[in-house]
């Protein structure tokens, strides 16, 4: 919920007064402004994979094609899985707030032993993860680096699953900074890592897997003594045998949050899967471009969540007006900034290839590809910024379902048709994703053009539409009549 003093009452009136123009500048600045935690946030998570991208990239094409086959099984397998269970502590947040704290902390444990259970199946298909790819028809020099770093990536999983569980732990408690400054301090150490590892041990692509391993039991120890000795220990109240119990009804939640997770992670594994079959450098390529895109992804996804918040508080605060202009402010921002970046891509993409490897033949292919990047980024600016939309107006399930369809109705046919049955390559990939973006951006834009009553919203935010918010001059709060 936002915290920042609210206009309504006499002073929207008084803006009210101005030009629109200067209505959607403010709530422009505002955007841009709010959106900078967010962005710190997720950059630094991001952080953890650019890494090891930069080191391997400048090592060798076979590298770093491993790394990708290796990051994308081991997502399918294992973090996704292990982030949807996570999610069953959310389910009942507003229960805990209404009685005893400690219930978060039987959530807790709930998790971390569900978390346990998973790490065993885990381990066993981790262990044969060589002869699993050789199944999918990878080479066999690929297969077996892959391998090897999935193997030595096992010591990070348990470190990396409790820091999932605590991370949450927290977030549910409102204390969302934490994974943020823990992060702060890891992220330098993990890039650190990566370089002495790779390059000065000369381990190669196993010791971009020590290296990640060891940064995620640094993230799980820092967040245990944050949360000990700072903050968050006041829901944690022992070993309790309340975990054994209603484990059904955890379970039920835990298997709908591995569909939901998993249903949106798997869609852009499918596409390195997919870049894997075209060849060793279109593999290797694919990965350096998707984490360019996660990166400057970063910025449409921060203008999201403020978007969302936003428009949540304009609609609380019965305002039509200004939840309209907000969400006007949001997609015009999304538009800008897409169009930015679908120039950034063309200007910078032999900068761009330079920084993340010295082999001419990727770099070859990126400076041909990236282009397309930036104008899929565009589209897909446009679409996260819409989705945040819609979940400040509490219908977060029209742009997850229409996401989901979008990937495996539309994406997947289309792009699998495009490099394969026309052999565009890992141009098609792209080509296929750019179509995708912009239908799902062109449908959830006319939906709200055309169907969104904003007088409607603001009667559903409020129950019956008559709660009428008022600000007091004195504090900046808001009061409700």
């Amino acid at each position: 919920m936002e915290q920042t003093p609210l206009l309504a009452g006499q002073y929207a009136s008084t803006l009210d007064k101005r030009h629109p123009v200067w209505i959607v500048l403010r709530e422009l600045l505002w955007l841009i402004g709010s959106s900078g935690p967010t962005v710190v946030a997720y950059f630094l998570q991001v952080s953890l994979q650019i890494a090891p991208i930069v080191c391997l990239g400048h090592l060798g094409t076979t590298e770093l094609a491993a790394y990708a086959l290796g990051s994308m099984f081991a997502g399918v397998t294992g973090w996704s899985l292990a982030v949807g269970i996570v999610t069953a502590m959310d389910v009942n947040k507003e229960e805990f707030e209404d009685e005893d704290l400690t219930y978060l902390g039987v959530q807790l444990q709930k998790t971390l032993m569900s978390l346990a259970g998973l790490f065993i199946p885990v381990s066993f298909v981790w262990w044969h993860a060589t002869s699993l790819l050789t199944f999918l028809g990878q080479s066999d020099e690929i297969t077996h680096l892959a391998g090897l770093y999935i193997r030595y990536l096992l010591i990070g999983a348990p470190a990396y699953f409790c820091f999932e569980a605590l991370k949450k732990f927290c977030q549910t408690q409102g204390i969302v900074s934490v994974p943020t400054k823990v992060l702060m301090v890891v992220s330098p150490i993990n890039a650190i890592l990566n370089y002495v590892l790779i390059f000065q041990r000369d381990l190669g692509l196993i010791g971009a897997s020590v290296a990640i391993s060891i940064t995620y039991w640094l993230l799980f120890i820092s967040m245990v003594l944050f949360i000990v000795f700072v903050q968050g220990k006041e829901a944690w109240g022992g070993w309790s045998r309340q975990a054994f119990s209603d484990c059904s009804t955890f379970f039920i939640h835990a298997f709908v949050g591995i569909f939901m997770v998993c249903s949106e992670w798997w869609a852009f594994e499918i596409l390195t899967l997919a870049a894997s079959y075209i060849g060793v450098v279109d593999l290797a390529s694919q990965s350096i471009m998707m984490t360019i895109a996660s990166t400057t992804f970063i910025l449409p996804f921060g203008i999201s969540v403020s978007g969302a918040n936003r428009i949540d508080h304009w609609l609380e605060c019965a305002d039509t007006r200004y939840a309209k202009y907000a969400a006007n402010s949001a997609v015009l921002l999304s538009i800008f900034f897409g169009a930015g970046m679908s120039v950034f891509y063309k200007l910078a993409a032999p900068r761009l290839a330079a920084l993340f490897t010295s082999q001419s033949d990727l770099a070859e292919v990126l400076v041909a590809v990236l282009p397309l990047v930036g104008l899929c980024q565009m589209f897909e600016s446009i679409s996260t910024v819409a989705s945040g939309i819609l979940r400040g107006m509490n219908r977060p399930q029209i742009s997850t379902y229409l996401t989901l369809s979008t990937y495996y109705c539309l994406i997947f046919p289309l792009s699998f048709i495009l490099a394969f049955g026309f052999d565009f390559g890992i141009q098609g990939l792209w080509i296929g994703m750019i179509v995708g973006f912009a239908i799902n951006a062109s449908i959830q834009l006319l939906y709200l053009c055309t169907t969104v009553d904003w007088q409607h919203e603001v009667d559903l935010a409020n129950g019956v539409g008559d709660i009428e918010a008022e600000e007091d001059p004195s504090t900046g709060k808001v009061q409700e009549d």
